[in-house]
């Protein structure tokens, strides 16, 4: 079986579900996934692959001839007997039936083109846990039923979360992720509500509960955590943005008393770790990208137009006011959600 998910870490995560379907169709299955060099680290992460291939984002994009003609050369080599792409892209589903082998993917609207083998409706911000729309994509090519937690797995030497820190008080830290959200065609600032937005967070984690406040992010969000951590005087603040892989990361997060972040890559390995969250929304779908049960908390702007987002390129806001979902998070059921967890 290839297993394919280009772009997106987060939602690489979200396929983990499918993943397990997949290998449940028969003793001897053996599965590779192909998905995009920014997701390496995350894709290492993910238990039961027996081999990857990896792809220039941009090439696909773009459509650079010479590694679309090299990525296909190796789906051949490969002897896979199905593809399943997890993402509803016609594009794609050409490319990959140009190795010779049936396609299974999510396709929009009521019945599946020929150019598939098989597949299930895909509705854009439809109230269903993305992983669920997933794993009915696995079983129409033959996988089984599994459930929809999502795997997250540590390689050994990740260091524990006290060196990664520097924290070793008796209190338990809190882990912030005010920053990411974004896939390679675009930086999606509508999911990003205003520093000044988290500063308060802070300053309320800290006056009320003592607790210390890590603030989590990659190499693309320091200058945004940055800016977070400017709204704040108070301390303990620990910044280590820009300054983790995603294991160390993960670490961090797997750690805390509980964590508080925007729809991002630290939102799905919060989930995958059972660790109570807070996670933030603007034009995203909660229902969409969380599970219907576990101890993740949802929080959003209640604006007619919202959620508008489905992981595409994002479209034009009409708000008179632009982006008007990230600046009307309530702060409410936030300050409720920290003094709840003390």
């Amino acid at each position: 079986m290839l297993a394919i998910k280009t772009h997106a870490a987060g939602d690489l995560l979200l396929i983990t579900p499918a993943l397990r379907a997949l290998r449940r169709s028969g003793d001897d299955v053996s599965v590779i996934l192909l998905t995009g060099q920014a997701n390496a680290q995350v894709a290492q992460a993910i238990p039961g692959i027996d081999a990857y291939l990896f792809v220039k984002e941009g090439s696909l994009f773009r459509r650079n001839p010479l590694e679309l003609y090299k990525l296909l050369r190796n789906i051949k080599r490969s002897g896979v007997e199905k593809a399943v792409i997890f993402q509803p892209s016609p594009r794609l589903t050409r490319f990959v039936r140009l190795a010779g082998i049936p396609v299974y993917a999510p396709f929009r609207g009521t019945k599946p083109p020929r150019r598939l083998a098989g597949g299930v409706p895909w509705r854009p911000n439809a109230d269903k846990y993305i992983a669920e729309n997933y794993v009915e994509v696995a079983e129409a090519a033959g996988g089984g039923r599994d459930d929809l937690r999502l795997d997250f797995v540590f390689p050994k030497g990740v260091p524990n979360a006290s060196e990664i820190t520097g924290l070793r008080g008796k209190k338990k830290y809190v882990a912030l992720a005010p920053s990411g959200g974004r896939n390679p065609r675009e930086k999606v600032v509508a999911k990003l509500p205003p520093a000044y937005f988290f500063g308060e967070i802070i300053d309320f984690i800290l006056g009320e509960t003592g607790r210390p406040v890590v603030i989590i992010g990659g190499p693309g969000d320091v200058e945004r955590c940055a800016a977070v951590a400017a709204k704040t005087t108070k301390n303990p603040i620990v910044n280590i943005a820009g300054k983790t892989n995603v294991f160390e990361c993960a670490r961090v997060i797997e750690k805390a008393a509980y964590v508080i972040t925007i729809d991002s890559l630290p939102m799905h390995i919060a989930v995958a770790l059972q660790k109570p969250t807070l996670a933030l929304f603007g034009p995203t779908n909660p229902q969409a990208l969380l599970p219907p049960h576990g101890p993740v908390t949802a929080v959003a702007a209640e604006l007619e137009c919202a959620p508008c987002y489905a992981n595409s390129p994002f479209p034009s806001c009409k708000r008179p006011f632009k982006y008007e979902c990230r600046e009307r998070i309530p702060l409410a059921p936030v300050k409720e959600f920290i003094l709840q967890r003390g």
